[in-house]
């Protein structure tokens, strides 16, 4: 099932199964079914046909029908039983490739999604508007377009519809719907945007943190700092109050994701007592258990800290390296008590220091203990434990990556308290200290250690203030006036509307990629210097392809660098410099006469590219295969013939009214751009 909303979290984890068809429900579903086929066009050899009946915790009742044909493609869609089409998905067999021209353009497929939201939501429809993406993502297969509702000039928040329509087809492959909001509270006198701003920043607020990037090519960490938002669930400020409010959705369910050493000279180092050869990689993997803890050892000390384990026999052990760090060495025992469960521990093989451990919870009804109880009980565990550490870190309410569900309820079995690492006075994100106390025993039941050695950390001094940042921020995630959901109503106040994990530069206020680098904005080009060119129809089609140079102007007479070319052709997708150059490195490997990209590109190195892009340059290379087309076969390098007569035989190259190619001729933007058309063209 393809549900791509709230719903389809609901009913992949919330519904149960229908029983045995009544005939109330058989009436139900021929209702649904003749709703569906109403505002749906099942095709006529989709033969097949399947159903399934749900109903939700609330009673509501979901039908799920599936058509399907002789292996030329399926629907699937999913309604409720008062006929609300919540999501829908359509496939088509199709024997088109992704790097061809589409056939509908971009507005034409806007215009398909917009027709069927009217006949499938007319009720919705006149509420909706386009939601702009924060960079246009064109793609020659399929195009997916965002509407939200608006109540006057306010978004609801979160109320939104997706369509997504084949450019091959102009059918629409999937949609999630949503219905309209009727219960909303009149909007009278309101906090002004610039005291939500203030609201928000005191009650919320903003986070400064280090990130850790670990480049596992290089095999370094790459810290740097970042602004996020502390909180990405909604939380909002109300707009006549100015208190922190929470939207309520009752359909859906919000799940949290948890998300060395040089080698050797010698290629072999020979092991003379033993008679054998190891590598240098078997070597130092040698080297790094000098010093480790034999297993029996490892785990007396692993009981002699957690006290709880000594109920629990060993079920299995295991030795483990640090993937990020080749020298740390990791003993990570599993145990069992049939009563009871599992158990597990984790030391550091080489120093014994305590990295993780956890045992069962047992349930207790005594509601006197209380989160400061446990604070007392885990801050005298963590002083013992990880005394070389702990000075350093923070409690927060705010939990690390790694930890499970925070308990917060003073009546409940347990509660997790989270210490963040701290450098220079800011929160390191991910690093840390976790502990869970038990209400019952009043012992700490699990703790984990996440703390990455030898790493430095920037300066932070000069950085923007949250005040500043906030500015950027509510730009790039607009923050703004909305309709809340509550539990009531739909009530004003102001929130990030798309509130995300982004991460921003605290010198710059950039968006950051994950690794710490400049997040480019993928919009695309006004092209201003194209109008009446004689290829200003092939440069606007491939610019609704997604193939374009990402500059106002497009100076269509210049000529083209080969990098250039690489970059248009999506080589790698308009992506960035490095990747640019790892595809010039491997090309190099190939044919080493391709790789000086900063040169102006001839039409047959152009070929050379193209034949490379299809996959075909060996068969390019069999010279006893081709003819090569032209009158000028002695013009050019002779390594390229068989390239250019295969394009050629595509239709992707021709000749001028005399009969030459002219292959060492410099091509200019323009002929570029038609080459790329007519190479796309062929490979529809």
């Amino acid at each position: 099932m393809k549900l791509k909303s709230a719903f389809s979290l609901m009913l992949c984890f919330f519904l149960l199964c229908s029983p045995v068809l009544a005939q109330t429900e058989s009436e139900q579903m021929q209702a649904a079914l003749t709703k569906a086929k109403t505002i749906l066009t099942v095709p006529e050899d989709y033969t097949e046909f399947s159903y399934q009946s749900e109903t939700d915790t609330d009673g509501t009742v979901y039908w799920y029908f599936h058509w399907s044909g002789d292996k030329k493609g399926n629907m699937e869609a999913t309604l409720s039983e008062d006929g609300f089409l919540v999501s829908y998905y359509s496939w088509i067999y199709s024997e088109s490739y992704d790097d061809s021209i589409a056939d509908y353009t971009y507005q034409e497929a806007k215009e398909i999604a917009l027709r069927f939201l009217e006949k499938v939501n007319p009720e919705l429809f006149p509420n909706l508007r386009e939601i702009t993406p924060d960079g246009e993502n064109r793609n020659s297969r399929t195009q997916r377009f965002l509407f939200g509702e608006y109540i006057g000039d306010v978004p609801v928040y979160q109320n939104t519809v997706s369509v997504t329509v084949d450019r091959y087809h102009g059918t629409v492959r999937n949609y999630v719907g949503a219905k309209k909001t009727k219960d909303v509270a009149e909007i009278g006198e309101i906090l002004t945007k610039e005291a939500a701003k203030e609201a928000y920043i005191k009650e919320i607020g903003v986070q400064l943190e280090y990130r850790l990037y670990y480049d596992y090519k290089e095999k370094e960490y790459k810290v740097f700092p970042a602004y996020r938002l502390k909180d990405t669930s909604g939380k909002s400020v109300d707009a006549v109050t100015g208190q922190v409010v929470e939207p309520y959705f009752p359909d859906s369910y919000l799940f949290r994701v948890y998300g060395g050493g040089d080698m050797m000279e010698d290629a072999a180092t020979k092991n003379e007592s033993a008679g054998v050869q190891f590598t240098p990689a078997e070597m130092e993997a040698l080297s790094n258990l000098e010093g480790v803890y034999e297993k029996e050892e490892a785990l007396k000390i692993a009981t002699s800290k957690v006290p709880a384990l000594k109920k629990y026999s060993l079920s299995t052990a295991s030795l483990q390296r640090d993937y990020r760090d080749e020298t740390k060495i990791y003993w990570q025992f599993r145990l069992k008590k049939e009563e009871a469960g599992s158990a597990y521990v984790c030391l550091d093989a080489k120093s014994a220091q305590l990295i993780s451990f956890s045992v069962p919870v047992d349930t207790y009804e005594n509601n006197s203990f209380t989160r400061e109880d446990a604070k007392k009980i885990a801050e005298v565990f963590l002083k013992k434990e990880a005394s070389d550490v702990f000075s350093k870190t923070m409690y927060t309410e705010e939990e690390i990556s790694y930890v499970p569900l925070k308990n917060d309820d003073a009546t409940e079995d347990y509660y997790w308290l989270t210490y963040r690492r701290t450098e220079n006075g800011i929160p390191v994100n991910g690093e840390g200290l976790s502990v869970r106390v038990d209400a019952k025993t009043k012992q700490v039941g699990a703790f984990e250690r996440t703390y990455s050695d030898g790493i430095t950390f920037s300066d932070i001094s000069g950085c923007m203030s949250e005040e500043e940042i906030f500015e950027t921020m509510g730009q790039k995630m607009k923050f703004a006036l909305t309709y809340l959901p509550t539990k009531a109503e739909h009530i004003p106040a102001y929130t990030f509307l798309r509130a995300d994990s982004r991460m921003f530069d605290p010198f710059t206020g950039k968006v950051l990629n994950y690794d710490g680098t400049e997040q480019k904005e993928n919009i695309l080009p006004e092209y201003t210097d194209i109008q009446g060119h004689w290829a200003e129809d092939m440069i606007l089609t491939l610019l609704d392809n997604g193939y374009y140079f990402p500059e106002e102007a497009f100076r269509p007479d210049d000529t083209v660098t080969k990098k250039e070319f690489l970059t248009f052709v999506k080589m790698v997708g308009n992506e960035e410099d490095a990747q640019v150059n790892e595809l010039i490195a491997n090309i190099e490997e190939i044919e080493p006469s391709l790789a000086d990209c900063s040169k102006p590109l001839t039409k047959e190195i152009a070929a050379g590219y193209l034949v490379y892009r299809m996959g075909y340059q060996k068969v390019a290379k069999l010279d006893e295969i081709f003819q090569y087309p032209f009158r000028d076969a002695n013009s050019g390098a002779a390594q390229w013939k068989g390239d250019i007569a295969l394009l050629t035989g595509f239709g992707i190259f021709h000749g001028d009214t005399d009969g030459n190619f002219y292959p060492e001729k410099e091509l200019t933007r323009a002929e570029a751009a038609s080459i790329l058309y007519h190479f796309l063209k062929t490979q529809g």
